[in-house]
Order: structure tokens, then sequence, then C-alpha cells
């Protein structure tokens, strides 16, 4: 499973679709870099 880059959220679907479905409005600030 792939995070969006938007919102954050695991998503099993590609990050159009994690838009769509706007679990959470978009967080920039707390990005977690590997």
């Amino acid at each position: 499973m792939d995070h969006c880059r938007r919102c954050g959220e695991a998503c099993k679907r590609c990050e159009d679709a994690c838009l769509v479905m706007a679990h959470r409005p978009p967080k920039v600030t707390t990005r977690k870099l590997p």
C-alpha cells in the first residue's frame, strides 16, 4: 500500500482516488521521510 502524498492516508488505489475519498484535508506538515 502506498501513502497518498496529499492526505497522507494509506491508500489501496492511486492518489486521485484518495483525493476523491478525501479522508482528511491535505497535510504537508506531517510528512514522513525514509
